[in-house]
């Protein structure tokens, strides 16, 4: 039997086995990545409706809008020309 032919071939299919490991791991966080990024970006409170939101310029001051029943997340130009966005935890 010879056993140079098969000590060579269980290091390239082990070699092979690694590297395909490797391919599925290096996929699978990818993937990951891309699920954690379209959360991001298309939730409820995602990134592009900051981006896209309108102004709201109904209130004078963030203490008018605190205590409005309508209060809700967005895009706000108070009275004194300052705009700023005001999430639901600057709300409470």
């Amino acid at each position: 039997m010879n056993n140079k032919g098969f000590a060579i071939t269980t290091i390239l299919f082990g070699t092979m086995i690694l590297f395909c490991l490797l391919l599925v791991s290096l996929l699978g966080i990818l993937a990951n990545y891309k699920n954690n990024l379209e959360k991001l970006v298309d939730s409820e409170n995602g990134a592009r409706g900051i981006v896209t939101i309108e102004p709201n310029s109904n209130y004078a001051n963030i203490d008018e809008l605190k205590a409005s029943p309508n209060k809700a997340r967005g895009l706000y130009c108070f009275s004194n020309g300052e705009c700023r966005y005001i999430s639901n935890e600057m709300l409470k």
